[in-house]
């Protein structure tokens, strides 16, 4: 996915939950999830230039 340019140096994301995969499986279960997110920077022919480390810093859980 590609983030989108706001201007003045911030990219904003928004992900839809149905476009998180297996995530009908994981509420099915009642399981915890997590989502982990890579940033990578590349050229105008999408070539990768670099890549950020792996974050996990957001949870998601099921709805009840």
């Amino acid at each position: 996915m590609l983030m989108n340019f706001k201007g003045n140096g911030i990219y904003d994301l928004s992900v839809i939950w149905n476009q998180i995969p297996n995530l009908s499986a994981i509420s099915k279960t009642g399981d915890s999830a997590w989502f982990e997110y890579q940033f990578a920077a590349t050229d105008a022919q999408n070539h990768v230039l670099g890549r950020s480390v792996v974050y996990s810093d957001v949870s998601l859980t099921p709805c009840r």
